[in-house]
C-alpha cells in the first residue's frame, strides 16, 4: 500500500486515531511510516500555506513568477518549468482527502482533453504532486505576446473580470465560441461539469475565449466530495443537478453556458441565492438586452433539459443567427419577425433601392403617360392595318381561286393542243403515201404510152382520162398547199394558245375568247382534213380507173 493511499485512509478518521491506524497500515515499515507521518503533518495544517511571495519562488521543478488567481480548491500561478523555455499556468491545490485519486483522474481527463479539436480549450499538460509540497495541475497559459516588450506576454483575464465592459453583441460572440468548444469536448466524450465565468479566460489582444479546468471540477468533486453533494458551482448549476443530484451531462453544460451568458448580460449569477439556501428562478434580464437575445438565454436556462437547445452546437448556432440577424428558434415561428429580420439584414440594399425608385419614379410616370398615348395611337393604327390585311387576305383568296380555275382551263387547252399536234404529226405519212401514188401514176403513164399504139381507139378516152388525171393533180396540189397552210396555221395557233395560256392568269376573258377561236379553227382544220382525205380517195379511184382503162385500151402484142 502506498503512502498516498495510507494518508487518504487516515484522513477519513479522527486525528486521535492516527497513532493507531498508521502503524497498522504501514505493517512495520519504518521508512514508510515516517513518510506517512510527514504527509499527515502537511495535511494537519488547516491553512495549508501556498506560496504568496515575494516572487519569483522556486517550488520543485517550477519557478512561480506571480499569482494569477485563487479559488476554493487552490491558487493559480504564472510559472516556468526548468526543463522548458516558456510559461505555464500552474494550479496548486489545497490539501484534502482523496488527492491521489483526484490526480490520477485529472491525468486521465488531461489525456482526453488534449484530443478536443478546439482552439478555445486550455490544454492540461500534467498533474501530480511536488515532492514535499502540494498537489498541482499544469496547464497552458492564456496570454497574448506583448508587442511593446518582446519576449514578454500579456496574461488574459477571466470573463468575470471582463464582464463590465462587454456589450450584448460581444457577449453573444464570446459565448458562441465557448459553446463550440464545449460541443467539441462533448464529441470527444468529455463533459466539463463547471462552466462559469471564472473558468473562462479572455486574451487581452485577440479577445479569444479559452475554457479551462476541463474535467478537473468533476474529477475533484468525485474524489473529495460526499456522494450526496452536487458536482459543480451551485450558482450556475442546472436544476436537475441541484434538486436530483444528477451527474453533469451535455444538457447541464448547455444550462451553465446559458448561465454564463446571463452573467455577462446582467452582472449576477442566475442562481446567486442558492448559496444562502434560496432557489428562486433567474430574474429578468435588463431592458437593454435585445429581446431576441433574452429569448435565447431563457431557452438555454429552461428548467427541463428537453426544453433547452439540443446541444451546445445548437446554442452556438442560435447565437450566430442572433448576431447575423438571421431567424432564431423563436423567430422562425413568426412570419412578421422573419420579414423584419430580412429587412434589417438588407437595410443598405433596400435603402439604395428606395433612393433609386425615388429618382426614377417621376421619370417613370412621365414615360408612362407618353407611352400610353403612343400605345393608343399604335393600337388604332394596328386596327386599321389589321382591316387592310383582312381585305388583302380576301383578295388573295379570290385571286388564288381564279388562278386555280385558269390553270385548270390552261391545262385542258394544253391537252387539246397536244392532241392536235399528234394529228399534225401524221401529215408526213400522208405525204409519203401521196408520193407513192405519184410514182405509181408515173409508171401507169409510161405503160399507157407504150400501149398508146395499141389503144388508138381509146385515145379520146385516154385524153379524157388525162384531163381527169390533171384535174386530180391540180386537186392534189391544191390539197398539198392547203395542207401546208393548215400546218403553218396550226403552228401559229399553237404559239398563240401557249401565249394565251401564259397570260391566262391576268387576262381571263381574253384567254377564253382566244381559246374559242382556236377551237373554231381546229374544227375548220379537221373539216378541211376530211375534205382532203375524201379528194385523195376520189383521185386514187380515178387513177385506178385510168389505169384500168389504159390497160384495157392497150393493144395486144403483135398488133400495129
Amino acid at each position: 500500500m502506498g503512502a498516498d493511499l495510507i494518508v487518504e485512509v487516515a484522513l477519513r478518521h479522527d486525528r486521535s486515531e492516527w497513532s493507531r491506524i498508521v502503524p497498522e497500515l504501514c505493517g512495520g515499515d519504518a521508512e514508510l511510516e515516517a513518510l506517512v507521518r510527514a504527509l499527515l503533518a502537511h495535511y494537519d495544517r488547516p491553512d495549508s500555506p501556498l506560496p504568496e511571495g515575494p516572487y519569483p519562488v522556486t517550488l520543485g521543478p517550477f519557478t512561480l513568477d506571480r499569482e494569477l488567481g485563487a479559488g476554493a480548491h487552490g491558487k493559480v500561478y504564472l510559472a516556468r518549468r526548468a526543463s522548458l523555455d516558456g510559461f505555464v499556468a500552474l494550479k496548486l491545490l489545497r490539501p484534502g482527502p482523496g488527492m491521489s485519486e483526484f490526480v490520477e483522474q485529472v491525468r486521465r481527463e488531461a489525456g482526453r482533453a488534449r484530443r478536443i479539436p478546439s482552439a478555445h480549450v486550455v490544454p492540461v499538460f500534467d498533474a501530480g504532486r511536488i515532492e514535499g509540497g502540494p498537489f498541482y495541475v499544469e496547464m497552458a497559459v492564456c496570454a497574448d505576446p506583448d508587442e511593446e516588450s518582446p519576449g514578454s506576454i500579456r496574461i488574459g483575464r477571466s470573463l468575470r473580470e471582463a464582464q463590465p465592459g462587454l456589450d450584448p453583441g460581444e457577449a453573444a460572440r464570446l459565448v458562441e465560441d465557448l459553446a463550440r468548444a464545449v460541443h467539441a469536448a462533448h464529441r470527444t466524450g468529455i463533459v466539463h461539469g463547471d462552466v462559469k465565468p471564472e473558468n473562462v479566460l479572455l486574451t487581452p489582444e485577440t479577445h479569444r475565449v479559452m475554457l479551462a479546468d476541463f474535467g478537473i471540477a468533476t474529477s475533484l468533486a468525485v474524489s473529495v466530495a460526499p456522494e450526496s453533494a452536487p458536482i459543480g458551482t451551485v450558482a450556475y448549476m442546472a436544476p436537475e443537478q441541484w434538486r436530483d443530484r444528477r451527474a453533469p451531462s451535455p444538457s447541464s453544460d448547455v444550462y451553465t453556458l446559458g448561465g454564463t451568458l446571463y452573467f455577462l448580460l446582467s452582472g449576477v449569477a442566475p442562481h446567486a441565492g442558492r448559496e444562502v439556501g434560496a432557489d428562486a428562478p433567474p430574474r429578468p434580464l435588463p431592458a437593454s438586452v435585445p429581446p431576441r437575445l433574452r429569448e435565447i438565454v431563457q431557452r438555454a436556462l429552461a428548467p427541463r433539459p428537453e426544453d433547452r437547445p439540443a446541444s451546445a452546437a445548437a446554442l452556438a448556432d442560435e447565437l450566430r443567427r442572433f448576431r447575423a440577424l438571421e431567424p432564431t428558434w423563436h423567430d422562425r415561428r413568426s412570419v412578421s419577425r422573419r420579414v423584419l429580420l430580412f429587412a434589417r439584414r438588407h437595410a443598405r440594399e433596400l435603402a439604395a433601392v428606395a433612393v433609386v425608385l425615388a429618382l426614377l419614379l417621376p421619370l417613370f410616370v412621365a414615360g408612362y403617360r407618353f407611352f400610353a398615348g403612343r400605345v393608343g395611337e399604335l393600337a388604332a393604327g394596328e386596327a386599321r392595318l389589321h382591316g387592310r390585311i383582312q381585305t388583302l387576305d380576301r383578295s388573295r383568296a379570290d385571286l388564288e381561286r381564279d388562278v386555280a380555275r385558269l390553270e385548270g382551263a390552261a391545262e385542258s387547252k394544253q391537252k387539246e393542243l397536244a392532241r392536235t399536234e399528234s394529228r399534225l404529226q401524221q401529215l408526213p405519212r400522208l405525204e409519203q403515201a401521196l408520193g407513192a401514188a405519184k410514182e405509181e401514176a408515173a409508171r401507169s403513164e409510161a405503160a399507157l404510152a407504150q400501149r398508146d399504139a395499141e389503144a388508138r381507139e381509146a385515145a379520146l378516152r385516154v385524153a379524157a382520162l388525162e384531163a381527169q388525171v390533171a384535174a386530180v393533180r391540180e386537186a392534189l396540189a391544191d390539197a398539198q398547199s392547203r395542207e401546208r397552210a393548215a400546218r403553218e396555221d396550226g403552228a401559229t395557233r399553237e404559239a398563240v394558245a401557249r401565249q394565251d395560256a401564259g397570260r391566262a392568269l391576268g387576262e381571263r376573258d381574253e384567254a377564253r375568247r382566244r381559246l374559242s377561236d382556236a377551237e373554231a379553227r381546229l374544227r375548220t382544220l379537221e373539216r378541211e382534213l376530211r375534205e382532203r382525205d375524201a379528194a385523195l380517195a376520189v383521185a386514187r379511184a380515178a387513177e385506178r380507173e385510168a389505169l384500168r382503162r389504159a390497160a384495157a385500151l392497150a393493144p395486144a402484142p403483135g398488133t400495129k
